[in-house]
């Protein structure tokens, strides 16, 4: 439902929750045999756009982090993984609370 939501011009976020080694990561990404999630959603998201006659213009925003230790990190980076896998220094998003 959220993806048909998202083609229908709504926000949607998909939040996944859980203790190290409970299976998150499979359940995004899965396997080229098994795909999880994202590989899913994008495929709906495109499939939709390139058969719809009803959609004349489009624009797909993407995020994909990961909040550990109170920390984002953009999983999207390539930069930031591989300096993340170092235990190098790694670029973080910050975040911005609003004080009102």
């Amino acid at each position: 439902p959220f993806v048909l939501s998202a083609i229908g011009g709504y926000n949607s976020t998909v939040f996944v929750y859980g203790q190290t080694g409970a299976g998150k990561t499979f359940t995004m990404s899965g396997t080229s045999q098994l795909p999880g999630i994202i590989p899913q959603t994008v495929r709906l998201i495109f499939d939709s756009i390139s058969t719809s006659t009803e959609l004349e213009g489009f624009a797909i925003y993407l995020t994909y982090v990961e909040l550990h230790m109170d920390q984002f990190f953009d999983l999207l980076d390539v930069d930031s993984l591989k300096n993340r896998k170092n235990n190098s220094a790694s670029k973080r998003i910050e975040v911005h609370y609003d004080p009102k």
